[in-house]
């Protein structure tokens, strides 16, 4: 159960998705799929060089009220892309979902 409350932030979770424009061309493009509250904690941090660039990556427990989601979605916040890599319906409740995100910063 989630707590009244404890959701303070905002995320919105968009989807890959083809359509077509007025032309009839197919477009491939993330979409706003929903925005919902929710709770942000970080887990871990790493600094690494990759290509002789200095690379940071930070993991992040992401919890919600139940949606549609899945580790082929991706998360929107405070303008940044979070990648998503596990999704868990907690107590297969439909009550609450569990989201592992990675946010990946390249200076």
């Amino acid at each position: 159960m989630i707590k009244a409350g404890s959701l303070k932030d905002s995320i919105t979770i968009q989807r890959f998705k083809k359509s077509k424009n007025e032309y009839g061309e197919v477009i491939e493009d993330w979409q706003n799929l929903v925005t919902v509250r929710a709770n942000i904690e970080p887990l871990t941090s790493r600094e690494y060089f990759k290509g002789g660039q200095l690379n940071s990556e930070f993991n992040f427990k992401i919890l919600i009220r139940y949606t549609d989601v899945t580790i082929k979605d991706r998360i929107i916040f405070n303008d940044e892309v979070y990648d998503i890599t596990s999704v868990s319906n907690i107590k297969n409740a439909n009550r609450a979902i569990e989201i592992l995100a990675r946010y990946n910063n390249k200076e």
